[in-house]
């Protein structure tokens, strides 16, 4: 499989931002290994006082085996330290449009990363073994799209600042102009079928 950033001018123009990844065309930009592990990026104290949201579209495309489709897509989110996460995350699946022969492949576009993008369903991240199932089926060189969503869990605030060793960290970074990271490590396991 390989995930690719949208937002591009054209389908498979150049776009490398995340953060300009807000649907519209698929990209040629593959999402480099390792960088899911910070996939909406830093944290910053302003982030956590106006509770903002972050959104992210992408592609997930079936390149394994010519003729086989791709489905049963699980998905797994991993954190560094659980108790000290004060974020819901989502993801929402959304079929792709488009065609080779017209202006190519793209999903809805939305306006900012604030937005949400219309009859997207989507569902929480955060329960328990942190795994959800998308049903779907891909065919071979064909793409599905991703959204995931970044939220400020205010129930989970108190703990975050409560704990010393975070608030020593955050604090440091604020004063040397750094954001806070926590890793998002998303996994993925999935079938081929005939």
């Amino acid at each position: 499989m390989n995930l690719y950033y949208t937002g591009a001018n054209e389908f498979l123009g150049i776009q490398q931002s995340s953060i300009l990844s807000l649907g519209g065309f698929i990209s040629n930009s593959l999402i480099p290994n390792g960088s899911l592990g910070n996939l909406f990026g830093g944290l910053s104290k302003k982030t956590l006082q106006e509770k903002t949201r972050t959104i992210l579209g992408i592609a997930f495309k079936n390149n394994f085996e010519e003729n086989k489709k791709l489905a049963n897509l699980k998905i797994t989110l991993i954190v560094e330290d659980i108790l000290t996460f004060p974020f819901i995350v989502k993801v929402g699946k959304e079929i792709v449009k488009g065609d080779d022969f017209l202006k190519g492949y793209s999903l809805q576009t939305i306006s900012n990363k604030n937005s949400i993008p219309y009859n997207v369903e989507f569902v929480n991240l955060n329960e328990s073994i942190f795994q959800v199932e998308v049903d779907f089926k891909i065919d071979y060189n064909k793409y599905i799209g991703l959204w995931f969503i970044r939220e400020i869990d205010e129930s989970k605030l108190e703990d975050f600042y409560s704990n010393e060793k975070l608030i020593e960290r955050f604090s440091e970074n604020q004063k040397n102009k750094k954001e806070d990271l926590f890793n998002f490590n998303v996994e993925f396991e999935f079938d081929l079928e005939d």
